[in-house]
């Protein structure tokens, strides 16, 4: 770790300190400390202890060396603050590591005192929501990039990113395997099968039951449409090597799935 003194004459840390300072009065009052840790997702709570441990003169303020050298001496409360500041901080060494440090992050904005003026606590719906910046009702992989740089503090490469999305959506795409085949797509299996001497499949409106790959009169497996109707002439009804994929989303169902793992 690099000494104090270096800290402090860190541009990055300067520009923090100045950024909880809203009034420019060069040190930093109980209610603008409040409001730096409370917008990184500590507890309101926890304020005037952190505000004690700063103010190491005891003058009832806390002036930008006192800040820095609190930082310096490290505590959870102090890595959240400097987690964002480059340089400082390794960072999750993981993609379950990243995911663990997003569900706690948002614990703790679930668990932050009411928004001034509401007398109801935030739930998780609501920490769900503000993450989700759109306003889509889905998390985007660019909206989870946001999240963590804002809400754990890191901007992790792309491919944990990747990794952590993936840990999260895990809800399939809504493609099906199997489509309908028309009447007449059905007898001509059911005459290919028969001339090969296979018992024909039976269909549940216009599904076959298993793989019907081995009835078909083409040489290949996928079966595409054959019918009258010129929309569909050459898609493809049945392809048995489908798999769905990810939907690349993460709903709030999923969202909560990984919260509720977490804990």
């Amino acid at each position: 770790m690099s000494s104090l003194e270096e800290w402090v004459k860190m541009d990055s840390l300067f520009a923090l300190f100045k950024r909880c300072d809203v009034d420019d009065s060069g040190t930093l009052s109980r209610g603008e400390l409040r409001s730096a840790l409370v917008s990184c997702g500590m507890r309101s709570a926890d304020v005037d202890t952190i505000y004690k441990a700063m103010d190491s003169n005891h003058d009832g303020q806390i002036n930008y060396k006192e800040f820095v050298s609190w930082l310096h001496k490290g505590s959870a409360e102090a890595d959240r603050l400097v987690k964002p500041i480059a340089g400082i901080g390794s960072g999750p060494k993981s993609p379950e590591e990243a995911l663990m440090e997003l569900m706690e992050s948002v614990n703790e904005m679930k668990d932050a005192p009411p928004p001034e003026g509401s007398k109801r606590a935030p739930t998780l719906k609501d920490v769900f929501k503000k993450l989700d910046t759109n306003g889509s009702g889905k998390i985007s992989m660019s909206e989870l990039k946001a999240a963590m740089k804002s809400v754990v503090g890191y901007d992790i490469d792309a491919d944990m990113l990747k990794d952590v999305f993936a840990m999260i959506d895990t809800q399939k795409g809504k493609k099906k395997k199997l489509k309908r085949l028309s009447e007449e797509e059905q007898q001509e299996v059911i005459e290919a099968a028969i001339e090969k001497g296979i018992e024909p499949p039976r269909f549940q409106h216009g599904i076959a039951e298993g793989d019907i790959s081995a009835f078909l009169r083409v040489p290949h497996e996928r079966v595409m449409y054959s019918g009258n109707d010129e929309k569909k002439r050459g898609k493809i009804v049945y392809d048995p090597h489908f798999e769905p994929s990810r939907d690349y989303e993460i709903t709030f169902k999923e969202f909560k799935a990984a919260f509720d793992a977490a804990f």
